[in-house]
């Protein structure tokens, strides 16, 4: 640190305002190349913004139409998709009494239109008609995507697997996600015969041990009630101890990486992807006087071997990579790869 600090010091002095100072500092870092380290400016005042806004579709930028601009996705918990039931390929004529063209740039129609009402029309099935919706921000439009990703991984597994296997996909380790991690698995797939857990694109947290300790837990007795018909019941009711398999990708971070680590330690399953970057520090927020802050490394995690973790991310035992063509087509060679490989633990 104090070794770059001397080599990057002379430049603030030139530094105008605090985004240069940001940039100096944003640049010393990546020489430090410490993971989860930041600077983040004070707030200045800038100049009104703007952002635009989502309606709940994707845009299909890829075939321009003349007159309209065609949908190539509805996600269907949209209030496109759920209530006014517009389906992929409907075509949006108007924006706001706006007539929607091939020169008619669409940010400005719906830009400052976020948590305000835009009137929309459409034409689906040969037929116009018109509908009201609210224009989302980042956040909500990432949410309807994810929601839609999340339900064709589950599908997809579903089919593959005949209804035999359950699929849970931790976005994050925080307390949320421990949460629903455990209404999911208990709640929607504690019939199943075994388990994918799915943690590509995983930003870190906290949460690994509880997951660990879930799936470490064995069975040790039976129990009865008459008011439940006498049933045995195993004992702890809430435990895993069938068979699973986790998929880790390179935008796996943090606690995103120690769980699928620890995972193949304690030799629980097999783990498939593609490396994760290694970006493994605990880190501490410090508050700077002119009202910045930093974030900075405080502690270390390192495998029982001693290998320190920073730098040296999760390593599948079953290497795929999901290509660009992949991705565009909208297929997942390693969940099918996980699933074919849970599918032949159960024969």
């Amino acid at each position: 640190w104090k070794q770059i600090y001397n080599l990057y010091r002379p430049y603030v002095d030139k530094a105008r305002s605090i985004q240069d100072i940001a940039e100096i500092v944003y640049e010393m870092i990546g020489d430090v190349n410490a993971s989860h380290t930041g600077f983040y400016p004070r707030q200045e005042e800038t100049n009104p913004s703007q952002p635009t806004a989502y309606i709940g579709a994707e845009l299909d930028y890829a075939n321009i139409l003349p007159e309209g601009i065609r949908l190539s996705r509805v996600y269907p918990n949209s209030r496109l998709g759920a209530f006014y039931k517009l389906q992929d390929g409907a075509v949006i004529t108007h924006i706001d009494d706006v007539r929607v063209t091939a020169k008619v740039p669409l940010d400005s129609l719906l830009a400052g239109k976020i948590g305000k009402r835009i009137n929309i029309r459409y034409l689906q099935d040969g037929k116009s008609a018109g509908a009201s919706i609210t224009g989302l921000n980042f956040s909500e439009a990432s949410d309807l995507q994810y929601s839609y990703s999340y339900e064709q991984s589950r599908k997809l597994v579903d089919t593959m697997s005949h209804g035999r296997l359950g699929y849970i996909h931790i976005p994050a380790m925080g307390n949320t996600d421990w949460t629903t991690f455990y209404a999911e698995l208990f709640r929607d797939n504690f019939d199943k015969e075994a388990l994918v857990i799915d943690v590509r694109g995983n930003t870190g947290g906290h949460i690994h041990d509880q997951i660990i300790s879930l799936l470490q837990k064995k069975r040790y007795a039976y129990s009865t009630s008459r008011n439940l018909s006498r049933n045995m019941r195993m004992e702890p009711r809430r435990a895993w101890d069938k068979p699973s398999i986790v998929l880790v990708n390179e935008e796996s971070f943090s606690d995103g990486e120690i769980f699928p680590t620890v995972y193949q330690e304690l030799k629980l399953g097999k783990v498939v992807g593609t490396p994760s970057s290694g970006a493994v520090i605990g880190t501490w927020q410090y508050y700077l006087m002119d009202g910045s802050s930093m974030r900075m490394p405080g502690s270390g995690w390192y495998k029982l071997d001693g290998t320190n973790m920073e730098g040296n991310g999760a390593k599948p035992d079953i290497l795929v990579e999901n290509l660009p063509e992949d991705v565009i087509s909208e297929r997942d060679p390693q969940l099918e790869r996980a699933v074919k490989e849970l599918l032949k633990e159960l024969k």
